[in-house]
């Protein structure tokens, strides 16, 4: 099944894929008996003085035939979009709308601008068939208080931030039903639990950044065949609600918090039985769902922790990448497998640690189609500010003073006095190494942060005015002029990757993709890449990824390590953990760089697992930074400074969210009998087989 992004636009629940299955508790559940009555009809923009009698006599708003109506009438609804606030005055109505061939509802009602008030409802056993509804974004969607109806094949946008439902007693019932965008904190729908329970039967929950229900009473709560897809919570019980909540058959698919379902340690468990969990990388991308047997809240019985394999998705965009020169060899290695399942792998150097040996041993892959990419100069981070710290002490002394003048003259005066000076732009231009020594051969404390930064030229130190180094009263330390620094590591790692291509002639001649901003994301490096000829670089991923559909920068495209995604992983099978994460990024449409340093952070072995769960799907490609950088510019629009924001219909990641499963989901044929003899569209179940689990 196809369901798009859209508020009322795009696929929803396919007839000839949505296969019924409940339980024998939704089986008894409530269906109104209805007496024969008259039909009422609506449509929009008809005149106001007729009186919905006859289809040629419609009424232009629904409240205009509840007024009309008597308990027992139909009313039916045209297609098009009311925007009014409904309330329904008498019980045993059918509220019917229309749906296309592929089960959209034609019919949308939409609260009023700057309605204070619920945008329905209903205190009756009304049935209501195969509308939408879109709630504003200041009030909430229903109020269902003491209802005991259905709501069949309809379909719920709530943008509000507060509870969108309020159903409290009754025994309101769900069938084939979505709900979807519900922005949060509070649940999406409250029950308050004093009637007889609440059944949602085939419904799909997506896109709801807070707890789908809220659980409070003691009523019981069904949750049958039915599909939770990017959402926060499954439930949240409300403290000292006692009430049975179950699920049979149920995918809860790109869960990212630790449990499904949050409530306190003395409440009673949630049984699931026959149902999928497939989690979602959470905060940067790294794990917190928790495994199953690891949520204390549930009770799982015969359930599984894996990817649905849904078919199709949305696209991704992704770039494998073996960080730092030093592991050429793993990336050797890597290349010929990646070639045979023609994806593409990245090198990124370390431009002083290139020689010859290495050049030799990478240039074959390059001429292969393999990409290098530049790690920068030297082997220090972006952020590595802190370079040197100098301290000097002598009883007799009263003061010591360093400066670091704007023209790069470094000095340090004794009691007013010249004691060391030195000028950093000389020829040739002393490194950060350079000047620890001569400083130590004139008796100064000083040292390196950290060794790496030796070779980086002292004329990247920060200008100091005045620095007081007398060690009984302040050690300081000197600090990289940021800029600086970042300008000359690009710069110089041009230079050196580009000469040693052209040297041994590599297929490969121009650099133009830098990998090691990490977190540093800021004008200086903006300008640093300007200048020197980089159009893209990899960097760190922020706390909450970011769809390629909201917009991606050319300057700072998000990535995350290999290790972390193996890390904290909820399944020990590799194949389903990296299954599922990827699913995550099908589901948005995502455009991401994967990478690993040596083999302690991901051996070989784990790459390849990798690549062959890439090679089997394909909505997932793997690109050069170089050609990412091509097809973003080419496809995507631009929004600002190196940011796009990628389309849905084409390009790089174009596609729609699917939840119908391919021909090796575990969801076919692996859920529990529940009841009912006949699917969704009335055809007969096989008799001898289980049903699907999930909405088909």
């Amino acid at each position: 099944m196809n369901v798009s992004a859209g508020s009322f636009s795009g696929r929803f629940m396919p007839l000839y894929c949505v296969l019924v299955v409940v339980s024998l508790m939704v089986a008894q559940a409530f269906s109104p008996s209805l007496a024969a009555g008259r039909t009422l009809y609506v449509k929009a923009g008809a005149p106001s003085g007729n009186d919905g009698r006859a289809p040629e006599n419609p009424v232009p708003f629904i409240n205009d035939a509840l007024r009309r109506a008597a308990p027992g009438d139909v009313v039916s609804i045209a297609p098009g979009e009311y925007r009014e606030s409904i309330v329904v005055p008498v019980p045993r109505l059918t509220i019917r709308g229309t749906v296309t061939e592929e089960n959209v509802p034609t019919v949308r009602v939409i609260a009023p601008v700057k309605s204070a008030g619920p945008l329905l409802t209903d205190k009756h056993d009304t049935l209501w068939q195969n509308l939408a509804f879109q709630s504003g974004q200041d009030a909430s969607l229903a109020n269902l208080r003491n209802f005991s109806g259905r709501f069949e094949h309809c379909r719920f946008v709530m943008p509000g931030m507060q509870s969108a439902f309020v159903l409290d007693g009754g025994k309101p019932f769900f069938l084939a039903c979505g709900f979807e965008g519900h922005p949060g904190p509070e649940a999406a729908i409250t029950i308050d639990g004093r009637g007889e329970g609440t059944s949602f039967v085939y419904c799909l929950f997506k896109d709801i950044d807070s707890g789908v229900l809220q659980v409070g009473n003691n009523a019981p709560v069904l949750i049958a065949n039915c599909l939770f897809a990017n959402c926060r919570y499954a439930a949240i019980r409300l403290r000292n609600s006692k009430a049975p909540v179950s699920a049979v058959n149920t995918v809860f698919y790109l869960s990212r918090e630790p449990s499904l379902f949050l409530q306190a340690p003395e409440a009673p468990r949630v049984n699931l039985e026959n149902c999928l969990y497939s989690p979602a990388p959470g905060d940067y991308m790294d794990w917190q769902a928790l495994p199953l047997q690891r949520q204390p809240e549930i009770n799982a019985v015969n359930c599984i922790t894996a990817s649905p394999r849904f078919e199709g998705g949305r696209k991704v965009l992704l770039n494998f990448c073996i960080d730092d020169t030093i592991n050429s060899v793993i990336w050797s290695k890597l290349t010929p497998h990646a070639e045979k399942l023609g994806l593409k792998i990245t090198l990124a150097l370390n431009a002083d640690d290139l020689t010859p040996e290495r050049w030799k041993l990478i240039v074959p892959q390059i001429n292969k189609g393999f990409e290098v990419a530049s790690h920068g100069a030297v082997h220090s981070s972006m952020l590595a500010k802190e370079v040197l710290r100098l301290a000097w002490y002598d009883k007799n002394a009263k003061t010591a003073i360093l400066s670091v003048s704007q023209d790069k003259d470094f000095e340090i005066r004794i009691d007013g006095k010249t004691a060391f000076s030195l000028p950093l732009l000389a020829e040739p231009r002393p490194t950060l190494e350079t000047l620890v020594t001569l400083l130590q051969e004139k008796g100064f404390r000083a040292e390196l942060v950290d060794r790496s930064h030796g070779k980086i030229p002292a004329y990247l130190l920060a200008p100091i005015a005045s620095q007081d180094i007398f060690f009984e009263r302040f050690m300081p330390a000197c600090s990289l002029d940021t800029r600086l620094y970042m300008h000359y590591m690009l710069a110089e790692s041009h230079e050196k990757i580009e000469a040693g291509l052209a040297e041994y002639q590599a297929k490969q001649r121009s650099l133009n993709v830098f990998v090691c901003p990490y977190a540093e994301t800021n004008g200086d490096i903006v300008r640093a890449m300007d200048d020197t000829g980089y159009v893209l670089s990899r960097s760190r991923t922020e706390k909450r990824f970011r769809s390629a559909l909201d917009g991606v920068n050319l300057y700072f495209v998000e990535s995350v390590p290999v290790k972390e995604i193996l890390e904290h992983r909820p399944v020990n099978n590799l194949d389903d953990m990296f299954r599922m994460y990827f699913d995550y990024l099908k589901y948005h449409g995502s455009i991401l760089g994967i990478y690993a340093h040596g083999g302690n952070e991901c051996s070989v072995e784990q790459w390849l697992t990798l690549f062959n769960v890439v090679a089997e799907d394909k909505m997932v490609k793997t690109v050069s930074l170089h050609d990412m950088a091509d097809e973003i510019r080419e496809y995507c629009q631009p929004v600002g400074k190196g940011e796009y924001r990628c389309p849905e219909n084409k390009g790089p990641v174009a596609g729609e969210i699917s939840f119908r499963p391919g021909a090796l989901s575990p969801l076919l044929r692996a859920g529990k009998p529940t009841g009912y003899q006949e699917n969704f569209a009335g055809e007969k179940l096989f008799p001898d087989g289980a049903p699907n689990i999930g909405l088909y």
